[in-house]
């Protein structure tokens, strides 16, 4: 019985621990492409990304790890459409 409940907490374990790795990664290369974006971005896109990843960061500080990703990887999409015309 023991042994199916450490089985049990280990398979539970394993998706929040890649979550956890995914929405660093995450952060990590939205912040690198925004701090090589250049200084002066401006616009609805930079704007939005920035919402994203605000939304991401305090998902990650609440250990809501999940969101975290979500949030990042639609910051992270945004990020490859092309930009709209003025």
């Amino acid at each position: 019985m023991n042994k199916y409940i450490l089985l049990l907490a280990a398979v539970v374990a394993i998706p929040a621990f890649a979550d956890s790795k995914l929405c660093d990664a995450n952060l990590n290369e939205l912040r690198g492409q925004l701090s090589d974006a250049s200084k002066d971005a401006t616009g609805d896109k930079v704007n939005e990304i920035q919402r994203y990843l605000d939304k991401a960061q305090k998902a990650r500080d609440a250990g809501n790890y999940e969101e975290c990703v979500e949030q990042s990887s639609k910051a992270l999409e945004e990020n490859e459409k092309p930009s709209k015309a003025d």
